[in-house]
């Protein structure tokens, strides 16, 4: 049986039918190119691809290993993080362009399946007795937000945003740059990578002639727009470290330099700086600039007000909501009737509610979807260490099982209060948590009070989402 999108991780022992160490595979002195290589097939998935069809054409000796890694994975994001970490723990990087391809290919190759080897053995120690939150875990590692719709989000709740300015003021005094040029440099470079992973690579034998467009600097991008070069630099120092500074943080203790999850220096600084040039860790952490990781600098640069900050962003998470919702009925059912957050007494002394965040009612399908909006992550304690059960749960109870239970109730008190005429009794309900991101997989139940009895409500979630729009 064929699972889809699932393929096998290949490592070196399996793939060679022996052992080795780090010491014989990574040299101490590595070329540019060595770097400038696991950058671009970390960044793009066709240079990937052609990367690996060039390995399996050079590499493999046998049509076992053929077959091995025509099937299987080289890389996955973990996979390069601790080559990162690696490389910059144990080796000198030095600008020689006279050592061939094929060499720089195979080193890669090799190291690659041997991290492979370390994963492969953490998963298995791990998967024994910590199976749920550890693919769970997995899942926050792996997961890559759309870049266009991190654009639109940045777009609808900081740039356009009044109620935020105070907090943006904050940003840019800390980081010496106003938050429009922040925003519109980063997205250039992502631009102008994405145009160079358009380049035909045409096999990989061309001696790194796509690799010659993979390095960045202020020059090209000060070519390309009408940022001044002081801006830009601003921004590159904000976004990119040195390898010294990498090696730095992980201050060459091998634990956390195998840890996968240790790598909060990549999350804020995912470019590398050689010399004046920059290169990215991988697509998913440079793309993160464009939203994610703008939220953690923003709310970092407002520390001491850091409640009243993620109370604005809750109010400005909520209106980009909305706007969706618009464009819903504009672009999709015009039927549909949008219905936001609304109060309704609940008894005669005047005691009152508050409604779902917003509904989308369907009158001729009698049904409605609704809405809770939360302005909630996942606790940073989890994606530090999965282990930690009290963030886990915390982190449910944040993300889905508080708003959908918010929601359920409320729903139900609508109809025992005939609180609108929108809807009663005989529609559908559908409910859809929506938080800043979430866990693919849960195992709780909803349970409603109804007088002397409780009713699990898990069931009728007819259709559930939980993840950021």
């Amino acid at each position: 049986m064929l699972l889809a999108n699932v393929k096998i991780r290949l490592t070196y022992s399996r793939f060679y039918q022996c052992g080795t160490s780090f010491n014989k595979i990574l040299p101490k002195k590595i070329s540019e190119n060595f770097l400038l290589l696991l950058s671009a097939i970390s960044y793009d998935s066709c240079i990937y691809q052609v990367y690996k069809e060039y390995c399996i054409k050079n590499f493999c000796s046998t049509k076992k290993r053929d077959e091995q890694l025509k099937n299987g994975e080289l890389l996955e994001p973990r996979t390069s993080y601790i080559a990162w970490k690696l490389i910059f723990s144990r080796s000198e990087i030095i600008k020689d362009n006279t050592i061939d391809f094929q060499i720089i290919a195979k080193q890669l190759f090799d190291f690659l399946l041997k991290i492979n080897d370390v994963l492969d053995d953490e998963d298995k120690k791990v998967l024994k007795k910590d199976t749920t939150q550890y693919v769970e875990h997995l899942f926050l590692e792996n997961y890559q937000d759309n870049v266009c719709y991190q654009f639109y989000r940045t777009q609808n709740i900081f740039i356009d945003s009044e109620k935020l300015i105070p907090y943006i003021l904050s940003f840019e005094k800390q980081n010496l740059v106003e938050l429009k040029k922040y925003f519109y440099i980063c997205h250039r470079i992502l631009v102008r990578y994405n145009n160079i992973c358009q380049i035909n690579t045409n096999g990989m034998e061309d001696k790194f002639q796509f690799l010659n467009y993979w390095k960045t600097n202020s020059i090209n991008i000060a070519e390309e727009t009408t940022f001044k070069i002081q801006d830009i630099l601003k921004v590159v120092e904000c976004i990119s470290r040195t390898p010294e500074e990498i090696k730095k943080e992980f201050n060459n203790q091998l634990d956390n330099i195998l840890n996968s999850s240790k790598i909060d220096i990549f999350k804020n600084f995912p470019f590398i700086k050689l010399n004046n040039m920059i290169i990215p860790i991988n697509n998913i952490l440079s793309e993160n600039l464009i939203f994610t990781n703008l939220f953690y600098k923003i709310s970092d640069s407002n520390k001491k007000i850091s409640s009243e900050f993620r109370s604005s962003f809750g109010y400005e998470f909520e209106k980009y909501v909305y706007n969706l919702a618009e464009m819903i009925k504009e672009f999709g059912n015009r039927d549909c009737i949008i219905e936001k957050e609304f109060t309704y007494k609940i008894n005669k002394k005047g005691e009152e509610c508050k409604s779902p965040d917003l509904m989308l009612i369907y009158p001729d399908k009698k049904q409605v979807i609704v809405f809770e909006v939360k302005g909630a992550q996942i606790l940073n304690a989890f994606n530090k260490d999965y282990k930690d059960k009290i963030s886990y749960t915390n982190s449910i109870k944040k993300t889905i099982y508080t708003p959908l239970l918010q929601s359920v109730k409320s729903i139900k008190k609508i109809i025992e209060c005939n609180a609108t005429k929108l809807f009663d009794e005989s529609y559908n309900f559908i409910f859809v948590a929506v938080s800043m991101n979430g866990f693919p997989i849960y195992n709780f139940k909803i349970n409603v009070d109804y007088g002397n009895t409780t009713k699990d409500f898990t069931q009728r979630f007819f259709f559930y989402v939980h993840r950021i729009l």
